[in-house]
């Protein structure tokens, strides 16, 4: 059995992107009874697909940042860590399948992630 595993490396960081079953908004509507058309929701996915969820950092992302201050970021400075839900550009990275279960995943660039988005 061949175990892969998606690693990203350099700059790179590696997503769980959100579908419609992360959106609690998609989610509530369904439990209510509201049905989708198929069209519907691959249109509501496709616009779903530059938020999600950071699985792996590679070893040297983030480190071309400057903090607040203006000086550069520290070896390890944590702009992004594993478990931030993030935004990042629409069309970037490329998109990956495992293919142990099937779950899909984006790899991009370190500066492709526009924010990371936070409850208040």
């Amino acid at each position: 059995r061949n175990n892969q595993v998606i690693t990203p490396i350099a700059y790179r960081v590696l997503i769980r992107p959100d579908t419609l079953e992360t959106d609690k908004d998609f989610a509530k509507a369904r439990k209510a009874g509201i049905l989708f058309p198929d069209s519907e929701n691959i249109r509501l996915e496709e616009m779903k697909l530059d938020t999600g969820t950071v699985v792996l950092i590679g070893p040297t992302a983030f480190r071309g940042f400057c903090t607040e201050a203006g000086l550069p970021a520290a070896m390890g400075q944590e702009w992004v860590k594993v478990g931030d839900r993030v935004s990042f550009a629409k069309y970037a990275g490329k998109a990956m399948i495992d293919p142990q279960d099937g779950q899909r995943y984006i790899i991009l660039a370190d500066e492709d992630i526009n924010s990371v988005l936070t409850q208040e």
